[in-house]
């Protein structure tokens, strides 16, 4: 039997349970546009493969080398309306926009600057090409640091939820865009774990998971006194696994 104990308060007191959590999507290889010279090898969640499949891309990564900055032949025309489906695709840069001091996985620190890296350096910089939204609204130009691979919102996350995008020109004319969804907080929050005697469980695992959403996670090893301390936590519900030698584990929500 464990007890977990959170700021102090006794949380809980259990025998043993087994603990299941629900990971993030698996993610799958591809090769985008094989055979072209816009062709890249990209990680894609798999509910998102099949769209890209259908569109020609292919399993696995491409042969022979990307070659992700080479300048298009044409730039890019907007065609007349004909009221019949456009493919946009043919209109987005080969520049991919990654993030760079965030994780769509783990607590992130509220304020802190995060980015979003270029894999090529081809980036228009100025007011009219470059725009970030963060929750719906527009990032002032003034809160955003440019070089010609890399856009830095300076001003960070907000604590909670944030859906940060990216809508972008690279320097050929074409449309660079991302969108990421993101968890950031302020809080701490203190543990610890003792065993069914009351003495302190030295090396056990702890794992905090977000109750809206299981793949954002951060996980600490108790010290000699059983205790550990989580950081940059929204104000949200959590799920915590405790897991000691033995195989004793104990789960809670908060």
């Amino acid at each position: 039997m464990l007890s977990l104990l959170v700021a102090g308060s006794l949380v809980a007191a259990l025998p043993a349970s087994a603990a299941k959590s629900k990971g993030s999507p698996e993610r799958v290889t591809i090769c985008h546009k094989p055979g072209t010279p816009a062709q890249k090898t990209l990680s894609l969640p798999s509910p998102a493969v099949g769209a890209h499949l259908a569109h020609g891309d292919a399993l696995g990564p491409c042969g022979g080398g990307d070659v992700p900055c080479t300048e298009p032949e044409t730039s890019p025309v907007v065609p007349p309306d004909t009221g019949e489906p456009v493919e946009e695709e043919a209109w987005v840069s080969e520049a991919v926009a990654t993030l760079d001091g965030a994780s769509q996985t783990a607590f992130n620190p509220a304020g802190a600057p995060v980015s979003f890296t270029l894999s090529c350096p081809t980036l228009a910089m100025a007011e009219d090409t470059v725009a970030v939204y963060l929750n719906g609204r527009p990032i002032p130009f003034s809160a955003l640091t440019l070089a010609s691979d890399r856009v830095t919102l300076t001003t960070g996350l907000d604590k909670g939820r944030n859906e940060i995008a990216l809508a972008a020109t690279d320097v050929y004319g074409y449309a660079i865009h991302a969108n990421y969804v993101l968890w950031a907080g302020a809080e701490a929050m203190p543990v610890t774990v003792l065993d069914e005697t009351g003495t302190p469980a030295a090396g056990a695992t702890v794992a905090i998971r977000l109750a809206d959403d299981s793949g954002v996670t951060s996980t600490l090893t108790t010290d000699a006194a059983g205790q550990g301390m989580f950081a940059n936590l929204p104000a949200r519900s959590f799920n915590l696994v405790a897991t000691a030698s033995g195989n004793r584990t104990l789960s809670r929500r908060l």
